[in-house]
């Protein structure tokens, strides 16, 4: 899953996942935050610099249709991400 496809909430919405803050690290333009979720870390990357303090309880929001996915046996491409691009002409279809 990559970083920038993590979006970090505030507080619980629809389809967010409950997560802890385990480090911060500025970057100038971006910040790169490692979260634990369930005995996993996570990493998400977002833009500018975020403020976030060890062990504070966020959310976060990772949208299934822009991940790729992978059969853990073979290693092949199970589902191919969908690009924004293409989202978009699909929800002008509907």
């Amino acid at each position: 899953m990559r970083p920038e496809l993590v979006e970090i909430l505030d507080g619980p919405a629809e389809g967010s996942i409950e997560a802890e803050v385990y480090s911060v690290m500025p970057a100038g333009s971006e910040t790169t935050i490692y979260l634990e979720v369930g005995g996993e870390r996570i990493l998400s990357k977002q833009n500018g610099l975020k403020q976030y303090s060890p062990d504070q309880k966020v959310w976060l929001r990772i949208n299934p249709d822009k991940m790729n996915v992978f059969c853990k046996d073979s290693g092949r491409l199970a589902k191919l991400a969908v690009m924004d691009a293409q989202q978009d002409q699909q929800n002008s279809i509907k």
